[in-house]
């Protein structure tokens, strides 16, 4: 007798971050033989990639920097007709905007269950102004009102977002599972060796963009180097124009004129990266869900120095991992940097350290189990 398949609908803004952070947990669904997966999100070259892994994608386009009435409304018709063609079994929302406007129309399909996936509350937490407060306010309240229906799960990605949306609304933790990340494949990343640079190299991944603070790690090397502590500083990724806070490529190329600062661009090879590094710099200004970037510069065995912002500070135990600093100051930055480039037997440790938390608990397993179940309690 042939098994009928569930449907898993995932809802996410862009066909490249699925494949770099949920292709995996896609792939253990599929396995299990018990899903058949299609996904809604903006499309790009990545999208081959996604229909390769065994992916039905629709086209659903949505900005991630600001979006207006008449765009959201425009965004939300098309998510609509996708529920109405899919008729998913759950549909699976990834990230603030598609949870706050897919998730308003998956409202309406009550026979779908729901799986909210927060992976950071973003700018939207950190705003000010009494228009960004009201805004706010609205949203995560809204956020709350929907994990709180029948037949809706969240995840979370850390404590604290989970403690900032309780202040919108009660949630409680029968419907909430918290995840480390997305997983990392322990098999695929594997320890490598310090390689032991003269000078030490400093390393940044990530999207070039104002809140992640490299101009605060461009501060922090030039401070160093004019304490007569010898450090290099790689960057790597690229400029984001969907991003209003984007570094352009002339700033960067600034920058790499710096005697002992090199931006390198996007990398595809992220174990060259950091056989080639020593320390993980993550120098974020604001809330983070629990970055990639990090995990797999700890999954390589290297020490880490990260902002003190949620995400950073619930994998990095301050003196374990690597140091916690504060966020937007280049002073407390260099400092962190300068106790691990003094300390070779350190920098050793604290790799090592950074490892066996990933194995312990930060795994692709450990998110793929913890995901499969809150399926299998939906459809239950």
């Amino acid at each position: 007798m042939k098994t009928v398949k569930q449907k898993i609908l995932y809802v996410c803004t862009e066909d490249w971050f699925f494949r770099s952070h949920f292709l995996s947990l896609n792939k253990a669904a599929i396995q299990s033989g018990k899903y058949q997966t299609a996904i809604a999100c903006n499309t790009s070259e990545a999208r081959s990639d996604l229909e390769n892994a065994g992916l039905k994608v629709w086209p659903a386009n949505v900005s991630r920097s600001s979006i207006g009435v008449f765009s959201a409304l425009r965004y939300m018709w098309q998510i609509a007709k996708i529920y109405r063609i899919e008729k998913p079994d759950i549909i699976h929302i990834i990230g603030l905007k598609p949870i706050l406007l897919g998730g308003l129309v998956a409202i309406f399909f009550s026979k779908s269950a729901k799986m909210y996936h927060v992976i950071g509350l973003g700018t939207l937490a950190e705003g000010r102004s009494w228009r960004a407060k009201l805004v706010r306010r609205v949203a995560f309240a809204l956020v709350v009102f929907q994990i709180n229906r029948r037949r809706c799960l969240m995840g979370v990605e850390n404590p604290d977002d989970l403690e900032y949306l309780r202040q919108y609304g009660k949630i409680s933790n029968e419907r909430v599972t918290l995840f480390g990340g997305a997983g990392i494949n322990t098999d695929e990343f594997k320890p490598l060796p310090l390689p032991n640079n003269s000078p030490p190299v400093v390393a940044f991944v990530g999207r070039m963009i104002w809140t992640k603070g490299i101009d605060v790690l461009v501060k922090s090397h030039q401070l160093l180097r004019s304490q007569g502590v010898m450090i290099d500083l790689d960057l790597y990724g690229s400029p984001d124009p969907g991003n209003p806070n984007t570094f352009t490529g002339s700033i960067l190329e600034q920058w790499s004129n710096i005697d002992g600062i090199n931006w390198h661009g996007e990398s595809t090879d992220i174990e060259s990266v950091w056989r080639k590094s020593d320390i993980c710099v993550v120098s974020t200004r604001t809330r983070e869900g629990m970055p990639r970037a990090m995990l797999e510069a700890a999954a390589y065995g290297r020490a880490l120095v990260v902002s003190d912002v949620p995400g950073c500070r619930h994998f990095v135990r301050d003196g374990v991992e690597g140091f916690i600093v504060k966020p937007d100051d280049a002073k407390s930055l260099a400092a962190g940097i300068r106790k691990l480039v003094t300390s070779p037997q350190l920098l050793k440790k604290m790799g090592k350290a950074a490892r066996a938390r990933i194995v312990e608990a930060y795994s692709e397993k450990h998110i793929q189990t913890k995901t499969l179940e809150i399926y299998r309690k939906l459809l239950g």
